[in-house]
């Protein structure tokens, strides 16, 4: 098994990321993903597990951890620390521009982008951090089918979601992480 998997097709992303937006924007496109997947890994490593494979692709980057179950608990804080690092890292920022206003242009994507990603991180939609936190919180509560169901239920009506939202940045302003994010919902219903 290779540590490191990357997607041929996730270089043309970040490709048209670094084009559109400019090398600014994608740089803390970047660095909130880093922070947020940092904070996974901090948390799990803290809980004794560690990292088998790191995989990146069109959707984003993944962490797997040696053929080591986790439990619900520990599933859980390790679930919540990729959004709480992102929150945690997008105030600091803010503090930084009281301090030194002049890096308020350098930052104010990276603010952005890491609160956007803690609040679509916590959509209860697998396998986003925000479904796995779901299925831990009501597994004791609910019958795995039935919690299975419900999980796959919101998949599909945010993967329709996001996919009308990219129909629609057809006459508003072009978005093709629409559809990347609509087929990553859509595809995580396999994987429940």
């Amino acid at each position: 098994m290779r540590k490191f998997v990357f997607d041929p097709i996730s270089a043309f992303v970040w490709l048209w990321l670094f084009v559109v937006n400019g090398f600014v924007v994608a740089a803390n496109y970047l660095f909130a993903i880093f922070i947020h997947e940092f904070g996974h890994y901090i948390v799990a490593n803290k809980l004794d597990y560690k990292v088998s494979r790191m995989s990146i692709s069109p959707y984003g980057v993944e962490l797997a951890y040696f053929n080591q179950n986790m439990n619900c608990h520990d599933a859980l804080w390790v679930a919540i620390a990729g959004p709480a690092f992102n929150l945690v890292s997008s105030f600091l920022v803010c503090g930084l521009w009281w301090i030194l206003p002049s890096t308020y242009f350098l930052f104010e994507s990276f603010v952005f982008v890491s609160l956007v990603l803690a609040l679509i991180n916590m959509l209860p939609a697998y396998p986003l951090d925000g479904g796995r936190i779901f299925i831990c919180l009501f597994s004791n509560k609910f019958k795995s089918k039935k919690i299975k169901k419900f999980t796959i239920g919101i998949n599909i009506l945010l993967s329709i979601i996001f996919f009308s939202l990219f129909v629609w940045s057809f006459f508003f302003n072009f978005n093709p992480t629409f559809l990347l994010f609509s087929i990553f919902l859509f595809c995580g219903v396999c994987n429940i």
